[in-house]
């Protein structure tokens, strides 16, 4: 790093943070950012505070000069002028992950999926911690991979979620423990083809040898047909059948074959956290950890006292004999399909916001008997109208605010109203979290008698 010519495409968080890590390590970064001076104040305070270089308002030839990388964020896809100019130099680009795990002194636990990502992810490192490890949930999750690495060291676990737009431009990265949940459409606005989406994913295991780990998704149709670069060792998980080494779900048990030993780690009826698709994500974190070398008994201490994550079905509330849950995590049509089959309760689901060429006919068989009303916002509203048209009542909100309150009017004790909104938040908020935030700000609202 020492020396080294940097430059940092895209100011957000992921950004800012390796901005400040190679720069401990003696690079000279430069960060460049298309929006406005206004959209970034809090990232230009930090960098200023720092004393390390930006530009904003656009990418100049300034980031081009007499550069040795660039370490471009998630958000930039390859087909942004400026990164097609950077290809034509032949120019070196890497992801915020990949230089970080240059860096890192810690085993790295990383996991990528469709869907699960971040309750596995946060579901792997509390096990680690219950069992007297020190791990940190990072990445995609929440802060930057960047940011969290400073406090580990070579005794400790760096448990890493990562989408595919951070795996395109990886090369060296190589987790002692990769998983991959499962892989349905998602992203086809950035992916033209579903194809492309999978490779990305299947990129996790490319620098992995023998001595790693690849834990995949028995169950999972695309997964079953993936081929690798890597040579890690396979490890599978399942909830549906008995698997050669892995973890799997037998007569309401979680059970694991491993190296010759086997036996029951759990009851699925004991999980922290509830639903089927929380099954799976056991399974995953459990495998995960037991070839990490953790006991069984500690394992199952975790998975039993995990009370799941933020913004994922989180209860946040109940008014009047309504159940008003925040799914803002949901931002594809297979996150919302499976939280639909949460609740056995009547529901008003809050949905839209900026689509990813997402199939909303694929809900409609679920809906039917189950959902009462779609309230809508966001720019996917007359996709989503359209798509979904004669199937169940829908009306158009505008806003998360307007949403619950006309949710609110509509529900009845006994019903949930959710927001699960199987789009991406950027129309409107800053990000899902943001789009969280705001619909449970709203609630609470509702909650105090303000509307």
């Amino acid at each position: 790093m020492k020396d080294r010519r940097i430059s940092i495409l895209g100011m957000a968080r992921s950004g800012t943070a390796v901005a400040q890590l190679v720069r401990k390590y003696g690079a000279i970064p430069f960060v460049t950012e298309m929006k406005s001076a206004e959209k970034v104040e809090t990232e230009i305070r930090t960098l200023e505070d720092q004393g390390i270089s930006y530009e904003v308002g656009g990418h100049t030839e300034r980031a081009m000069r007499e550069v040795d990388f660039f370490i471009v964020s998630p958000g930039i896809p390859a087909t942004a002028p400026f990164m097609q100019e950077i290809e034509r130099r032949h120019l070196p680009v890497f992801s915020e992950i990949e230089v970080t795990s240059w860096l890192c002194p810690a085993t790295i636990a990383a996991i990528t999926g469709t869907n699960g990502k971040s309750t596995t992810t946060a579901l792997t490192a509390h096990i680690l911690n219950v069992a007297g490890k020190k791990a940190v949930a990072t990445g995609n999750i929440g802060s930057p991979f960047a940011h969290d690495v400073v406090v580990l060291s070579d005794r400790d676990y760096a448990v890493v979620e990562v989408s595919s737009f951070q795996l395109e431009r990886i090369e060296t990265f190589k987790p002692k423990v990769a998983a991959i949940l499962n892989i349905t459409p998602d992203h086809l606005d950035r992916y033209k083809q579903f194809e492309a989406y999978a490779e990305a994913k299947y990129r996790i295991a490319d620098a992995q040898d023998s001595s790693d780990f690849l834990v995949l998704n028995a169950d999972d149709e695309t997964l079953a047909k993936a081929k690798f670069w890597g040579t890690p060792k396979v490890i599978h998980f399942s909830t549906k059948r008995s698997v050669a080494e892995g973890v799997f779900v037998k007569d309401g048990e979680l059970v694991y074959a491993l190296e010759g030993r086997s036996g029951t780690i759990c009851r699925t009826n004991e999980l922290g956290v509830p639903g089927p698709h929380n099954v799976a994500n056991c399974a995953a974190a459990a495998a995960m950890t037991l070839v990490l070398g953790l006991d069984p008994a500690d394992v199952a201490r975790g998975l039993k006292t995990f009370k799941g994550i933020e913004h994922r079905i989180e209860y946040v509330a109940e008014i009047g004999g309504v159940r008003y849950i925040n799914d803002s995590k949901a931002t594809n049509v297979d996150s919302v399909y499976v939280a639909l089959q949460s609740f056995d309760r009547p529901m008003i689901v809050i949905m839209g916001g900026r689509d990813k060429a997402g199939d909303f006919t694929r809900l409609a068989p679920l809906m039917t008997g189950r959902v009462k009303e779609i309230i809508l916002i966001g720019e996917a509203t007359e996709k989503i109208a359209a798509q979904l048209a004669g199937v169940v009542k829908m009306e158009r909100a505008g806003n998360i605010y307007t949403a619950v309150e006309m949710a609110s009017k509509h529900a009845v004790p006994g019903d949930v109203v959710m927001l699960s909104p199987a789009c991406a938040s950027f129309d409107q908020f800053r990000d899902f979290e943001d789009r969280g935030e705001k619909f449970k700000e709203a609630v609470r609202a509702l909650e105090g008698g303000k509307g």
